[in-house]
Formats: C-alpha cells, structure tokens, sequence
C-alpha cells in the first residue's frame, strides 16, 4: 500500500488540482490582483502578456501530471516504448476530459490548442523524466 500511496497519489493529487482549476470560470482570479494587472498590462511585441501565460500554464501543469505519471508508471527506471504510450496517452485522456469538463464551465470553452499545449508539456516532462534517469 505504500509503494501505491507513493507511485500514484501524487499523481491523483495533481490530476485534482487541474479539475480544481478548471472548474473556475475566472482561474486568473486565482493571482494575487497586482500581479493579475502587470500581466494584463504587460505586452510583449504587441500581444497582451495573458495570451502568453495561459498557454505557458497548459504546458507547466502538464508537464508537472505527465512527470509525475512517468515516475508512476516507469517507477525508479527509464520509460520503455511502451511506458512512453502508455503515459502519453494517459495524459493526453486526461487533457481532453478537462477540455470537456470545461465546455460545462461558465466563461470557458472547449479548445485544442489546449490540449495541444498540455501534448507538449507531457512530452517534455518524459523526455526529462528519462534524462533524469539516465543520469542515476
């Protein structure tokens, strides 16, 4: 029960966090106010700087569920071509439930650049993941 506990409640954890900040019509709400407004104030080469954090947050929190998903799948060894799969397609199911889950949010909406970013975040989470064990 502990190895479980160990492997895979990170990982529940984590996935709870990301329903919990989907579920919020307003997640920017979720900064603190001076923050929120330097970066709705912010532009960078013309685009409003929270063009670039909302999709700088898919790849983050992903990365973070599809690192955690490696260590739980792979447990202490490199992802094998099958691990790869398994945790990306783990991952990329879950992308696409919490895009869906958000399509009943008031103020939100289904979007596939979303879960193509959440993509990108899973899949460097694995190849650091990898690199990390390599290094051991």
């Amino acid at each position: 029960m502990k190895t479980f506990c160990s492997r895979w409640l990170p990982v529940i954890v984590w996935a709870a966090f990301i329903f919990l900040i989907s579920a919020n019509s307003n997640p920017y709400a979720l900064i603190p106010e001076s923050i929120f407004e330097w970066i709705y104030l912010t532009h960078v080469k013309g685009i409003r700087l929270t063009k670039i954090v909302g999709p700088i947050s898919h790849v983050a929190q992903f990365a973070i569920f599809g690192f955690l998903l490696a260590r739980a799948v792979s447990w202490k060894s490199a992802l094998t071509k099958r691990d790869f799969w398994i945790v990306f397609l783990l991952s990329v199911a879950y992308a696409l439930s919490d895009e869906v889950h958000q399509f009943f949010v008031p103020l939100r909406a289904f979007q596939l650049t979303d879960i193509l970013m959440d993509s990108i975040g899973v899949v460097v989470a694995m190849l650091l993941y990898n690199w990390m064990q390599s290094k051991r």
